[in-house]
């Protein structure tokens, strides 16, 4: 029995080591690394918002934003880059938003034919990333990645597509788009809106507001071009060639990356959060670290006009987007100066209220200054009196030793009436003080209230 039992084990083990050992690695590391020189991201992600559907006669579908996500995103100070992963469903957006951080897992990847992302989820929490700008000058960005559920999803709300769609375009910096390789008209999903942004989107006179566009073409088995970009232009106007001049019109510059199937066997591709990096194709691994690191590379801000958005404008602009989406069924034109002027409206309300508070603290610290000034100099007058007054008892306390019984006893009586006196007039002067700070404090809190 006990040799059947070894036997059975080392079966077992044999043919699931790779398994156990992978679960061992995540376990270990918090997260199923990619390796190579993606730097690994630790955290998870959380929903930042969802799309409720409404069945009655005359309602339609409201977007609705996650509480805990905003206050994560409220308290950022630092400049903005804000990356979408948008595309069709079942293509490994989600996985490649989770090599994004580093990682095979994170966001969820689901091996159902339907998508399993809902609405929009991002990283908790965004990274830091240093970065040169064109000025040569050296930041500190926090990072966003933004998974999006997927487009063409079945039953899907088609105004809902369109919506999530704008919507990624409006609050990205870039755009990541995710399609299939082999291009044609049933799989290019929302490239169609590129026709006319225009409808959907009236941008600033000045100033880029549309992100950098990065497209990706999954499952790529063809020869490659000499160049992608090239040849995604060249099939996608076969298809529809007024997307083409759309991109070409709001889009100075974009990349394009070929990347080839994973060379993995099924099972694994409907598991790719236990992917294991070595046991990819070698020319799939170095497509997508070369795109990764080419997208982290020139990783632009999210501006608003010409300055950077930070973590409270930038929760400002997707609530009146959301608000304003809300307003109808179908999705509207977007009008972003007058979302720009909300913003900046707000920015500069938050900029009084953060200065008066500078002003109030530093006002509150010197009147506290000049209060605890005042009172070491008023305890050093006091204690100046006390120690001159205990020196004149003490020459009187020599003087009697010359002195006889009769005047020593008199002498004794009238010293010690003279230090009560001491002891009660520093226990006044101390009673007065402390009175006055009271008063002082309580002015203070009336006049913060």
């Amino acid at each position: 029995m006990q040799i059947i039992t070894l036997e059975f084990n080392c079966f077992f083990w044999h043919k699931h080591k790779r398994a156990i050992y992978n679960q061992f690695v995540k376990i270990m590391s918090a997260g199923n690394r990619f390796g190579r020189e993606i730097e690994f991201r630790e955290g998870s992600p959380i929903q930042l918002l969802q799309y409720v559907e409404d069945n009655s006669e005359n309602g339609f579908g409201k977007i609705v934003l996650n509480p805990a996500a905003i206050n994560i995103l409220q308290t950022i100070q630092e400049p903005l880059a804000i990356i979408s992963v948008v595309g069709s469903y079942r293509r490994g957006k989600s996985w490649f938003a989770n090599v994004l951080h580093g990682r095979h897992d994170g966001f969820d990847l689901g091996a159902k034919v339907e998508g399993c992302t809902r609405g929009i989820y991002m990283w908790s929490l965004p990274f830091m990333l240093e970065s040169e700008q064109p000025d040569g000058k050296i930041i500190q960005k926090r990072v966003i990645v933004l998974d999006s559920e997927g487009i063409e999803v079945p039953k899907q709300d088609q105004n809902w597509a369109t919506k999530l769609f704008i919507l990624c375009l409006a609050l990205s910096s870039t755009f990541i788009y995710n399609i299939s390789g082999i291009i044609g008209k049933s799989n290019i999903g929302k490239l169609c809106l590129m026709t006319d942004l225009n409808k959907f989107i009236q941008e600033p006179e000045e100033g880029d507001f549309l992100p950098r566009l990065v497209i990706l073409l999954r499952d790529f088995n063809l020869e490659s071009p000499e160049s992608f970009k090239d040849y995604f232009l060249e099939k996608l106007n076969d298809v529809n060639p007024e997307a083409v001049k759309g991109i070409k019109k709001f889009f100075d510059d974009f990349d394009v990356y070929g990347l080839s199937h994973p060379g993995c066997k099924r099972k694994m591709l409907q598991h790719m959060e236990d992917a294991v990096t070595d046991e990819l194709d070698e020319d799939f691994v170095d497509e997508v670290e070369n795109a990764v690191k080419s997208i982290y590379s020139q990783l632009p801000l999210k501006y608003i006009g010409s300055s950077t958005m930070k973590g409270s404008a930038f929760v400002k602009f997707l609530n009146d987007i959301v608000e304003h989406m809300n307003k109808s069924e179908t999705s509207s034109l977007l009008s972003i100066p007058s979302e720009y002027e909300s913003i900046i409206q707000f920015v500069a309300q938050e900029a009084i209220k953060e200065a008066l508070g500078i002003y109030q603290e530093q006002m509150d610290h010197l009147l506290n200054e000049e209060m605890k000034e005042r009172l070491i100099k008023e305890r050093d007058i006091a204690t100046e009196k006390y120690n001159q007054k205990l020196e004149q008892l003490h020459n009187e306390m020599l003087e009697q030793q010359r002195l006889n019984e009769e005047d020593k006893r008199k002498l004794l009586e009238q010293q010690q009436t003279n230090f009560e006196q001491i002891q009660r007039e520093t226990e006044e002067a101390n009673r007065k003080i402390t009175e006055e700070l009271k008063r002082a404090i309580t002015l203070r809190e009336r006049e913060s209230h």
